[in-house]
């Protein structure tokens, strides 16, 4: 059985400086830094060692965000924590493959039927937790290095596992098929048939005001990105 990894708690250090070298370009955004947890990363072959590898990518994330180190250095380290996050999720799901970790819901009678049986809660996840790292771990590797690709692309967007959380979800809805992004030309000709269908069933005083419930509907969405 695989020991649970402590989790860091809220007195702890909450920069990679406890367990990373610095660098000139500090400890979140320092090449040195990166490319030691990237190798710790590969050769971590246990839950707790990706996990520890985790939790030092957090840290570092957490040391460039407050030390204004800018966004690339943010996703940087948030990069190797998802990488973490996504190898901790398929190792839990070649465990369940394999029948060594049991099943969400089963009662202890069958676990103790079964002793090489492992749970989550014996590896250090809640159950919420350890769904949430499969989903993560499900968006295919090419889907998943494009979105990596679109968020760094953008001005103002942070990798984060909502963001890929989300995106496991669309891709579930659409059969596995990661959708483009949507250009102006062909969104604006959609919002358009909608509209024009929408005017033609509404009565009343619906006619007048929909041009200025359009307009407060934009504004809502100003500064929304998804991360």
């Amino acid at each position: 059985m695989i020991a649970a990894i402590k989790p860091r708690t809220e007195d702890e250090p909450t920069n990679g400086r406890c367990a990373m070298t610095t660098t000139a370009n500090g400890c979140g955004g320092g090449i040195a830094v990166r490319s030691k947890l990237q190798r710790m990363l590969e050769k971590a072959t246990s839950l707790d060692e990706i996990r520890t590898v985790e939790n030092l990518a957090q840290r570092a994330r957490d040391y460039a965000k407050a030390a204004g180190l800018g966004r690339d250095s943010i996703n940087s380290a948030a990069r190797l924590a998802l990488d973490a996050r996504r190898k901790a999720g398929d190792t839990l799901n070649e465990m369940r493959k394999r029948g060594e970790l049991a099943e969400r819901g089963s009662n202890q009678h069958t676990r103790l039927s079964q002793p090489a049986m492992t749970t989550l809660e014996d590896l250090g996840f809640t159950p919420s937790q350890g769904s949430r790292y499969q989903q993560e771990a499900s968006v295919p590797a090419d889907v998943y290095a494009a979105w990596i690709q679109r968020v760094i692309a953008s001005r103002d967007r942070v990798l984060t596992a909502g963001g890929l959380r989300a995106l496991a979800r669309q891709l579930g809805k659409s059969g596995g098929r990661d959708d483009p992004p949507l250009g102006f030309a062909a969104a604006s000709s959609r919002i358009r048939r909608l509209v024009k269908k929408l005017w033609r069933q509404m009565g009343g005083d619906g006619r007048a005001r929909l041009p200025k419930f359009l307009q407060s509907l934009s504004s809502q969405y100003e500064g929304d990105h998804d991360g």
